[in-house]
């Protein structure tokens, strides 16, 4: 099988992306959807990322082979085995070249390896499931972000997910 890189995402209607650890929504159901994605498959985020899951559960994606975080401070996560540490987007490329890797964010790392992305999943969550606006960041995620072709739609009350075939694969 061959190494893809997979980003899921997930936005507000107006573009909007969480900052200072806080996200701006809450859907139930993109929560179960996430889980059904990522579920035991390797997981890498940004060092914010890791430490804003954190603040809700102590062990939030226990149910998934690999963490890996990008971080300059490896002596606070290498504590738990399944959990690997990495500091460059170099670093980041060789993980991926070896496994299936399933990026869940921060925007930064996000946007560092938009060219390398083999899908995108993105949740457009609802508008009456922004809880805050007060911590995000507004992005135009559809002209921002590398996203090439439109794969599938799926639509329910809470949000909409789009998956698309990035222009790597």
């Amino acid at each position: 099988m061959l190494n893809e890189l997979h980003v899921v995402v997930a936005f507000g209607v107006n573009g909007e992306w969480s900052t200072d650890d806080k996200i701006p929504f809450y859907s139930k159901e993109d929560m179960r959807h996430f889980k059904r994605i990522t579920l035991n498959k390797n997981v890498m985020m940004g060092h914010g990322t890791y430490e804003s899951l954190t603040k809700i559960d102590n062990d939030p994606l226990r149910d998934r082979n690999k963490l890996y975080v990008i971080t300059s401070d490896v002596r606070k996560l290498s504590s738990k085995d399944k959990i690997f540490t990495f500091i460059t987007y170099e670093e980041a490329l060789e993980i991926i070249a070896k496994e299936t890797i399933y990026l869940i964010g921060g925007y930064g790392l996000v946007c560092g390896l938009a060219t390398h992305v083999d899908y995108w999943h993105i949740s457009n969550i609802s508008e009456e499931y922004i809880v805050s606006t007060e911590h995000t960041v507004k992005h135009n995620w559809r002209t921002d972000l590398p996203l090439g072709k439109l794969v599938s739609v799926e639509t329910n009350p809470e949000f909409t997910y789009l998956l698309y075939k990035g222009f790597k694969s």
